[in-house]
This record gives C-alpha cells, sequence and structure tokens, in this order.
C-alpha cells in the first residue's frame, strides 16, 4: 500500500504545476516513482547519478523559470545533492526536494543507507521539513499538506530558492495491489497563492526621486540576472533618459543601447585610477558580478548614496556602502526613475551627459583595441572563443561555464547578440555540475539550440551528465582542452608558484572523444583556427547532439590572456 502522503505529494505537485520530475532509482523512494508515474500528466527524467540529476533539475529551473522538483533514495545518495542545492540557493532557484528516508527507528542502528538526513541541507535551504511516517489519520494527512504548501511558498517567495522535504517510509515498498488514486484526486492539496508586485508608497518615493534629480552622476550596476525583457526595456529607458551609463557583466542578460557598457571588465588599470569615475549616487541590481575590476572598483568607490533595489530578502553588502535598500519591484521602480529623469535640472544634465560619455568613450575604445588584437592572434582558448562569438545565430541560449570559460566569453561579450540568453552556474562558480546544466538547459528550452561553453575539467568531472536514456538532440557542447587546469596558470599568484605543474595543473592527457561517441553524440575536434572556422557551421547544424573539442597548449594560453592585457593598456 502508498502512504497517503506520497500520493498527497504527488498532487500537489500536479495541482502546483511542479510537472517537470527528475528522479534517480532505488528501492527506498520507490513508493514515491511509481506514484507519480502511475497518476500521469508528469515529465519524468530519470538519471542514475543524484549529483548530476540535482544539476539537470537546476538547468529546468533556470530554462523554464518553474520550480522543478527532484527526489532519490535514501543515504549517500541524498548527500549528492548537496553541490546543485548550494547553486540553487545563490542563483536563488525554486527546485523542490523530495528524500527518501528510513524511518526513524532505523537511524544510526547499523541499517544500510541510512545516514541523518533530517534538515541535511538546512544552511542552503529556504525551507526544511520531515514529513510524518504514520500512514494513516487525519493528523497526519493535514500536517502533511501544510509542510508542502509552505514549501511551496518558501521556495517561490522572494527571493526564490530551494526547499527541502524528507520523507521516511516503512516496509513495504512496492504496492501488491494497483494504486487507489479515487480519494486524493478529488481533493485540493495547493494552497494557491496571490501575489502582486511591491511598490513604494509617495510619501517613500518622492524623496527617493528628489534625491535623485539633484545629483550629477549616477551609476547602475547590474549583476547575473535572469532575461527579464521588461527589466531591460525599464533600465534602457532609463540610462537614455537619466544619462545613466550601465555597467555590469553579459551575465545581465540586458539588451543592448548605448548606455550599456559590456567591457568593463577589458579596461585597464589607468581607466579605474582615474577621479571622474567616482558616482553621487550608485544603483545596483541582480546577484555578484564575474568582473574583477568592477569589483576592485566598488570596492574603493565611495558614494553619496548606494540605492540596491531588491523586492524581497536582505541583500548582499560586500563593500558596506549600501544608504538604501528600495525594497520594491526593481522594473516599477527603475521606471519611476526614467519618467523623473525629465525633470533634471539644466545643470545637472550637463554634467550627467559629461559622465555618461565617459563610459561610452571607454566601451567603445574597448571594443575598438580588442578586435584590433583578435586580428592577429595565435591559436588559443582566447580565439577558439573569438570566432565561435562571431557565428553566434540568434536562436540559441548559451551557458558559459566556469574557470576561464566565462572570462573568455566575457572579453568577447560585445560580439556576443543581446538577444541570445545566457545562463551560467555562478551562484557558487563551480565547475562539478557546468554539463548536467547544460543537459537541464536543453530539455526546458527544445525549441532552442543550447550551446554550453566548458573546459575539459568541467566535463571530465561532470561526463556523467551523458549518462542518459538520450542525450537532448538540441545540446551543442563546445570544450577547451588544454590538458587541465589552465587557469592556475593565468590567474595572479598560481601562475608563478614551483609546484604549479604538478599540484595545481592536472596535466590531464584524456580527450571527450570515446564519452561523446559512447553516448551517442557526433564528434568534432579542432587544432587551429582554420579548420575551426570550417567546422563551425556544420556542427551546430548538426540534426543530433554533438561536442566540438577545441586542443590548445597551456602555455600559449597564458602568452596569449597576458599579451591581451598589455595589449589594451598600450593603445588605451
Amino acid at each position: 500500500m502508498i502512504p497517503f502522503q506520497v500520493l498527497q505529494i504527488a498532487r500537489f505537485c500536479k495541482e502546483a504545476g511542479i510537472l517537470n520530475i527528475v528522479a534517480s532509482p532505488g528501492s527506498r523512494s520507490a513508493p514515491m516513482l511509481l506514484t507519480f508515474v502511475r497518476m500521469g500528466g508528469f515529465s519524468i527524467h530519470m538519471e542514475m547519478d543524484e549529483r548530476s540529476a540535482a544539476y539537470k533539475a537546476l538547468g529546468l529551473c533556470l530554462g523554464s523559470n518553474k520550480p522543478v522538483a527532484i527526489f532519490c533514495t535514501s543515504g549517500t545518495a541524498v548527500l549528492n545533492y548537496g553541490p546543485a542545492i548550494a547553486e540553487a540557493f545563490y542563483q536563488n532557484l525554486p527546485l523542490f526536494v523530495f528524500t527518501a528516508d528510513r524511518p526513524p527507528e532505523s537511524i544510526d542502528q547499523n541499517d544500510g543507507q541510512a545516514v541523518r538526513q533530517n534538515g541535511i541541507f538546512h544552511l542552503h535551504t529556504k525551507f526544511s521539513g520531515t514529513l510524518p511516517t504514520t500512514e494513516t489519520g487525519d493528523e497526519a494527512v493535514v500536517f502533511t499538506r501544510r509542510l508542502l504548501n509552505q514549501a511551496y511558498y518558501c521556495a517561490t517567495s522572494l527571493p526564490m530558492g530551494p526547499v527541502h522535504l524528507n520523507v521516511p517510509l516503512r516496509e513495504p515498498l512496492y504496492p501488491e495491489q494497483p494504486i487507489d488514486f479515487t480519494k486524493i484526486n478529488s481533493s485540493n492539496q495547493w494552497m494557491e497563492p496571490m501575489v502582486s508586485h511591491q511598490k513604494l508608497e509617495r510619501e517613500v518615493l518622492s524623496p527617493l526621486i528628489e534625491i535623485w534629480n539633484k545629483t550629477g552622476s549616477r551609476l547602475l550596476v547590474a549583476g547575473q540576472h535572469r532575461p527579464e525583457p521588461e527589466l531591460g526595456n525599464a533600465i534602457k529607458a532609463l540610462s537614455e533618459y537619466g544619462h545613466c551609463p550601465v555597467v555590469g557583466d553579459f551575465l545581465h542578460n540586458l539588451q543592448d543601447h548605448p548606455g550599456l557598457i559590456k567591457l568593463a571588465d577589458s579596461f585597464p588599470e589607468p581607466f579605474w585610477n582615474s577621479q571622474d569615475l567616482q558616482p553621487e549616487i550608485l544603483l545596483t541590481i541582480g546577484a555578484g558580478l564575474l568582473s574583477k575590476s568592477t569589483r576592485a572598483f566598488l570596492k574603493k568607490a565611495k558614494p553619496r548614496f548606494h540605492w540596491h533595489v531588491q523586492e524581497k530578502g536582505f541583500p548582499a553588502d560586500p563593500n558596506g556602502t549600501i544608504t538604501h535598500h528600495i525594497q520594491a519591484d526593481p522594473v516599477w521602480f527603475l521606471t519611476k526613475l526614467g519618467e523623473a529623469s525629465y525633470f533634471t535640472v539644466e545643470e545637472k544634465q550637463n554634467e550627467l551627459k559629461q559622465y555618461f560619455q565617459i563610459w561610452k568613450d571607454a566601451e567603445h575604445k574597448a571594443r575598438e583595441i580588442s578586435s584590433e588584437f583578435s586580428e592577429n592572434v595565435a591559436w588559443s582558448d582566447f580565439s577558439c572563443i573569438e570566432i565561435l562569438a562571431r557565428s553566434l545565430p540568434v536562436n540559441l541560449a548559451l551557458f558559459a561555464g566556469n574557470s576561464m570559460a566565462v572570462r573568455y566569453l566575457q572579453w568577447q561579450s560585445f560580439r556576443i547578440p543581446s538577444e541570445i540568453p545566457v545562463f551560467a552556474n555562478r551562484g557558487t562558480s563551480g565547475i562539478d555540475g557546468c554539463l548536467s546544466t547544460s543537459v537541464g538547459l536543453a530539455m526546458a528550452f527544445p525549441e532552442k539550440t543550447i550551446l554550453s561553453v566548458i573546459g575539459d575539467m568541467s566535463f571530465i568531472y561532470d561526463r556523467n551528465a551523458l549518462w542518459t536514456k538520450s542525450v537532448p538532440s538540441n545540446l551543442r557542447v563546445v570544450v577547451l582542452n588544454n590538458a587541465g587546469g589552465n587557469i592556475f596558470r593565468i590567474i595572479p599568484g598560481s601562475g608563478t608558484m614551483p609546484e604549479l605543474d604538478e599540484y595545481f595543473e592536472m596535466n590531464q592527457p584524456f580527450s571527450a572523444r570515446n564519452a561523446t561517441l559512447e553516448c551517442g553524440m557526433d564528434y568534432f575536434e579542432a587544432r587551429d583556427p582554420f579548420y575551426l572556422s570550417s567546422v563551425w557551421k556544420e556542427f551546430m547544424s548538426n540534426p543530433g547532439p554533438a561536442l566540438l573539442e577545441c586542443f590548445t597548449d597551456k602555455g600559449d594560453n597564458a602568452v596569449v590572456v597576458k599579451q591581451f592585457k598589455q595589449f589594451l593598456k598600450s593603445k588605451w
């Protein structure tokens, strides 16, 4: 007999629209799997490796912008969910985690696959609870319903985040009779939340508008953010009418406009040392920044006003400069600032235009110098990304791997059409689930080609992502194979250590070829820029999933990055 609370879980997910389920096989979780399958109406993705499964669910969550559920059997299987849950926590993704468990009397009693699962993820979840083990009784039914809805409220309330419900189950785990859904299908398990965006009252907004119109230098810094066209339109209008430059990485997913500064990470040190850059008012939105240069600038900056716009939740304030936490819908608030900019006095308008022009000129100069450098750059990871960035079709979603891959893409971001949504695991910035997240994105965007650009260590670490029934046909993966851990040769510090070759870089001799072919993907490789250019179109138009491996030399990569930075500085 299937416990009634398991029926409640499935019915709740159906009512709440949590229809994408990523599951891993196992006996203790069998009642949940059988219930979801036999109830019907769900897209159930079976994945053997729980760590990869959780990252695939994260990719589904990123792409669909909807809650996704995962569940697995008890014990060490549960612990494998940890990295993806942490990533979901820092990316504010509503991941529903259900973990089957042994009953409480089995814990710490030398029972197989029994670990302390209650609250096991509590540091990186917005809610954690354990369902009752009682199989009958109104109290257990009411309590389970309340836990499910409380978890949904926490997962989907801003800022969103993962939740964990532990499900202790006693044997028997496999029903001898068909599951009777009559009672649960006639019940109501989901409390539908009715939510509206938050706005500021007039007496709160008016003083902020007055401050805004009296400032002579305004700067908006946009951190990582999901694609949101309405926010992009509001920021574009604010930049145009308020003469406000918008600085940030390409991970902010904002559309191109004259005030958008994409290449701040390419600006050399002399630019950042200018006293004219100091903003009187600093606006910040979104999550973290990739650009080390921008982060260093913000650490030194002492704006008179620093407004962080975040509707819910306590904001990160790494530099201790926030003066006002604007708890309002960013689209609404930035639209109000854009409208108010019409009334800025002429004297301030001239100051704003001068400040605005400083950033625009720097962006223009960085694009020109970067383009000039790319004309004669040697074969390297840098040139690989430059070639592909020039050739991206618009009907594409891009996943940027961590370590050096995302940095190369950032330096070439001015070539990437702003219509292309960009995703990355920059919540925790780990390499461990990049390929799996890309597979999840491909499942979420079946109508788009998903291009994942990752390093060789990311691929090796996560190649279980390809251990699946079928790799999505719209997935394209570019692997930059520089024989392992090239970032340690490039970042300051480790690159000069005598232990670099043996202890930092892995010097791995592997290729992605065998793993690619084993899972039914088509394989391409490139060892020079001419072949990469010729094979690129064939790779992208391949009818099924494909992987392109670009082989480069780690020493040459480090030299090219150093030359790029020196060239920027010399031409500035």
